[in-house]
């Protein structure tokens, strides 16, 4: 861990909360993007099972946000076939 004072680090305090700044959750949306568009109805899913699974992969997103760029990018890793391209992209 970089401290900007060297005494924080024995600061049990701040050294709980730089933990939990560092290990908290992130969200990857181009991966939950992809995740929700390859998202196929699965054999013997009724229609409202289905858009039930698909508002919670989408629970969270800003559509109204999604710019163009984003849109381009989207399509690229879902069309793309080199899958070690596609890990890259979506990290």
């Amino acid at each position: 861990m970089d401290w900007a004072d060297e005494a924080n680090k024995n600061k049990i305090e701040l050294v709980l909360q730089h933990l939990t700044d560092y290990c908290q959750h992130r969200e990857n949306i181009p991966f939950e993007r992809y995740r929700c568009n390859k998202w196929a109805q699965e054999g013997g899913e009724s229609y409202d099972q289905y858009k039930t699974t698909l508002r919670k992969l989408t629970k969270g997103w800003e559509f109204d946000a999604i710019t163009p760029e984003e849109i381009l990018h989207d399509h690229l890793i879902f069309g793309i076939s080199d899958v070690k391209v596609k890990e890259l992209r979506l990290l």
